[in-house]
């Protein structure tokens, strides 16, 4: 799939393939020992049942408070409803025209993009995409042309969630786009790789594509900006 160079929807939420994208997961904390309910015993004093059991007692309550903590940070969160990310995706590509041989290879080209955007998954298994920063970069032999795609705010898709296996649908009908992710353990960072060759526009050569996304959960409304390079 030619993810910076295709239709900017399909694109951009194809970006985030293996992501991974409410508010940023926070592990519950566990609780100290309360020193009011520990007796300070001293040399010479005589010791009670009740002062022992307050002792005891609250000692139990802050190691099972802790056993808890321990295995809800191990159990992780994977589940990205309600959840927001902002990711980066960038992209190099290689061009090979037809009309290449090794006599003539100056019928090739480069490319190299980048996109930056918000996603927010609802709770209703709805979500939308803003794209922040959507530039590329093409080289050929004639010069070096740079683009930038027109930006949007709060594109709509849908998605399905079966453990870590993320599933979006872009679009309606026989153009809508399926773009399967995977998430990580906790759902707060998400890494991904992808290639693709497809023919140019022209169909006069093909682009051979490798792309990188990175997305990382921020708290519910927190802005991207200063997290990635634009």
């Amino acid at each position: 799939m030619k993810l910076l160079h295709t239709d900017i929807t399909s694109r951009a939420l194809g970006l985030t393939l293996g992501l991974a994208l409410g508010t940023l997961t926070t592990p519950s904390l566990a609780a100290p020992v309360v020193g009011s309910a520990v007796t300070q015993f001293e040399s010479g004093t005589t010791l009670s049942s009740a002062d022992m059991n307050t002792t005891i007692n609250a000692l139990v309550t802050a190691i099972n408070d802790n056993a808890a903590s321990i295995a809800t940070l191990e159990a992780g969160n994977s589940n990205v409803a309600g959840r927001e990310y902002c990711l980066k995706s960038s992209e190099i590509g290689f061009y090979v025209s037809n009309e290449a041989t090794p006599d003539t290879p100056l019928a090739m080209g480069a490319s190299v993009g980048a996109f930056v955007g918000k996603v927010v998954f609802g709770v209703d298994n709805t979500g939308s995409l803003t794209a922040l920063s959507d530039y590329y970069q093409d080289g050929f032999p004639t010069g070096v042309a740079d683009s930038s795609e027109a930006l949007f705010d709060n594109e709509p898709f849908t998605w399905t969630q079966t453990g870590n296996k993320l599933t979006l649908t872009i679009g309606d009908g026989a153009t809508a786009e399926v773009v399967s992710l995977g998430v990580s353990k906790s759902g707060e960072v998400a890494l991904t790789g992808n290639g693709a060759t497809e023919p140019d526009d022209s169909n006069s050569g093909l682009w051979h594509y490798t792309d990188t996304t990175i997305a990382i959960e921020v708290a519910a409304g927190e802005t991207c900006a200063g997290m990635f390079t634009f």
